[in-house]
């Protein structure tokens, strides 16, 4: 019976099938670490955290909101 799942690309290389003696037994090898895009992290994080203000501006302080008089 076929696997309906298709193997995942990102795990494609990790698993490699070896035979000892015409016994198979599956070996995972370390995966290789990806490299992390610094600027690219700290610009996106300014970005969040400039709506995170802005967001944070449009709602009143919950004090005010408790204390306000209708």
């Amino acid at each position: 019976m076929a696997s309906v799942f298709a193997p995942s690309p990102s795990f494609a290389g990790l698993n490699r099938s070896v035979s000892t003696n015409g016994i198979s037994a599956r070996q995972v090898l370390p995966a290789k670490p990806t490299p992390v895009d610094l600027p690219a992290l700290q610009s996106a994080s300014r970005v969040l955290q400039d709506q995170f203000v802005k967001d944070a501006q449009i709602i009143p302080d919950l004090g005010d909101t408790l204390t306000a008089r209708v």
